[in-house]
């Protein structure tokens, strides 16, 4: 728990309040932080923890653990990732998930300047009737996590969105 709290007060140090939900999410992915989820966020989850991107990995690449996952309190924003050791370079991860969610049909999202740099990817696609994203980062770029380690997360929104236009990572 006091690490949860401590990597929560980091991020939000590293990066202000902008996007703050999505570093709440990729934190909570990254710590395996379930903040409970009902109606149609559970139903969401599972849909969201059945996508490829979550279980694909490139040569040299271990998963941590089992998935995290969990939902925002008050913005309906359901998550589920899946961290990773890796033993090649962080190009070669970026360029695996870039081909991999191309090919799956996942597009780039805008980038956000807050959190998006060329250290990660952030795609957009359809799931569950919504717009979902796919989130690949390091979080060894915050201290979070050893500088071989990277978080595959995605997510959605289980409702409608104060702010649809939004991009969740």
């Amino acid at each position: 728990m006091k690490r949860q709290i401590v990597a929560g007060l980091i991020i939000v140090g590293l990066i202000g309040t902008s996007g703050l939900a999505v570093v709440a999410s990729a934190a909570g992915s990254l710590f395996g932080t379930d903040t409970g989820c009902a109606g149609a966020e559970q139903r969401l989850q599972p849909v969201l923890s059945s996508l490829a991107i979550l279980d694909q990995a490139p040569a040299g690449a271990e998963a941590l653990g089992g998935r995290s996952s969990g939902c925002e309190a008050g913005d309906l924003h359901v998550y589920v990732g899946q961290n990773y050791r890796f033993t090649g370079g962080r190009a070669d991860v970026l360029a695996f998930y870039d081909q991999q969610a191309t090919q799956s049909g996942w597009r780039r999202a805008p980038a956000n300047p807050s959190v998006t740099n060329d250290r990660s990817l952030c795609y957009t696609g359809s799931v569950g009737g919504g717009t979902a994203f796919a989130y690949v980062w390091f979080p060894g770029d915050s201290g979070l996590a050893a500088s071989n380690e990277y978080n595959v997360t995605v997510s959605a929104l289980g409702g409608e969105s104060a702010n649809p236009g939004a991009v969740m990572c």
